[in-house]
């Protein structure tokens, strides 16, 4: 009878396994208790040897191993990426949020931190490539800066003849070049241009209130001035001859050939023979040629609707369809067609309707120049 109920009791525990019957050191307690692997076993006993020597030691230790558990579990999760990259893959390329995020990245990257020149501290700048649709304002927005910036620092002569990938050069702050001319100094330019002398120095790394003459530095903050700026969008006049003097002005009139009051729709001015005859702004040749009283003449189109006729020549050299500069030659004083003697008529229209020339600034300024 006790050698079976032995065997059946040995048959019990061989069934249970792992499963004993045992108390705390070995002493039967009737509670059941497991026997866990030899690893598991091994990391109760660090456990136990953590928590008798320092609390906080363990503690430290579970949360390594809770934030390491963590981390591979979303790695799994997520097939492998990294957790802390943005994922934009499948993404509407014109959703609007994601291209308002693509336009901070480009900013940030272009043109670094926006802000004025106390935000930005040193002149740095950043190459930028002109896209299929932009123009001067819309790479000014992009980028953080200034029309004026953008001009200065890339010395556009004329700001309508920029192309597709053109490289320009971004500054990470508003501001203009300054060729520094005799007399020229930190103190006399900040009050001229209004800004702190103390950004001056701070954006081109000077501790000196002396500059040299012919140096080129950066005005923070600073604009171009109008006429830098009319030049540069191609608002600026210029005189359409030198020298001369106003012989006949716009409106009404006594005709000089049939004595009539009639209307003049230009201004005419009297030069020598031979005398250079230049376009007053950038533009294209619309027509060059003999056209009844005007005789050898050139109409030119403009920006901003403005176009200019050119009458009386005698001799023209651009043709129809050329892009001609504001001041190029467009050919030589003379006397044809309705013409009394040597004279330059010329004519200034806005969307087709004729405009006194000296009543436009820009022109005016240009005239009373010389």
């Amino acid at each position: 009878m006790i050698r079976a109920g032995m065997a059946n009791r040995g048959k019990k525990t061989g069934l249970e396994g792992n499963r004993v019957w045992t108390g705390h050191h070995g002493s039967q307690t009737g509670r059941l208790r497991v026997i866990y692997p030899k690893v598991f076993r091994q990391g109760v006993e660090l456990t136990r040897r953590l928590e008798r020597r320092s609390p906080r030691m363990m503690v430290g230790f579970f949360s390594v191993l809770f934030l390491l558990a963590c981390i591979s579990a979303t790695w799994i999760l997520s097939g492998g990426k990294s957790v802390f990259a943005a994922d934009v893959a499948g993404v509407n390329g014109n959703d609007l949020f994601y291209r308002m995020f693509l336009e901070d990245e480009s900013r940030a990257h272009i043109a670094g931190p926006k802000g004025g020149p106390d935000s930005a501290g040193a002149l740095k700048l950043f190459p930028y490539t002109i896209g299929k649709d932009d123009s001067l304002s819309k790479i000014a927005e992009k980028t953080g800066v200034t029309v004026d910036a953008l001009i200065s620092l890339n010395k556009l002569s004329d700001a309508h003849v920029i192309r597709v990938g053109q490289q320009l050069t971004i500054p990470n702050q508003k501001g203009i070049y300054h060729k520094v001319a005799r007399g020229d100094s930190v103190e006399r330019l900040s009050r001229r241009y209004g800004i702190q002398a103390e950004s001056i120095q701070r954006a081109n790394g000077l501790v000196r209130d002396e500059l040299e003459t012919g140096s080129v530095i950066f005005l923070p903050g600073a604009k171009l001035s109008a006429d830098e700026m009319e030049r540069a969008l191609g608002m600026l006049f210029v005189r359409p001859a030198a020298g001369g003097w106003l012989s006949s002005s716009y409106g009404y009139r006594r005709d000089p050939f049939s004595l009539s009051h009639q209307f003049h729709p230009g201004i005419d001015i009297a030069l020598p023979y031979w005398t250079p005859i230049v376009a007053v702004r950038s533009g294209q040749v619309e027509f060059s040629g003999w056209n009844g009283g005007y005789g050898k003449m050139v109409m030119l189109k403009h920006a901003d609707g403005y176009s200019t006729i050119y009458g009386h020549m005698i001799q023209y050299i651009v043709s129809s369809g050329q892009w001609v500069r504001a001041g190029q030659r467009l050919g030589y004083v003379g006397s044809t067609g309705y013409s009394t003697g040597p004279h330059l008529h010329f004519e200034l229209r806005r969307y087709g309707r004729l405009i006194n020339p000296l009543q436009v600034p820009g022109f005016r300024r240009a005239f009373v120049r010389g």
